[in-house]
């Protein structure tokens, strides 16, 4: 069982930082429940990054703004 999950019901799992002004984080460092650590370097912002653990950055999908409409 998952915290945050119900009957029918299920909050979302992803996680989000936010970056304030900056366009990209440097790296990003994730310490997998096993132990290990990974870096992932030069992330965009305003996207999601889904990293594969022991595969790194496995693939990512740009976020729309309100008004679907891509930021210059």
């Amino acid at each position: 069982m998952l915290s945050g999950s119900s009957f029918i019901s299920q909050s979302d799992l992803r996680q989000h930082f936010g970056l304030g002004q900056a366009r990209k984080a440097d790296a990003i460092e994730i310490r997998w429940p096993g132990g290990q650590a990974e870096k992932v370097a030069d992330v965009g912002a305003d996207q999601f990054v889904t990293v594969v653990e022991g595969r790194g950055r496995f693939s990512t999908q740009a976020l729309m703004p309100p008004g679907g409409t891509q930021k210059p």
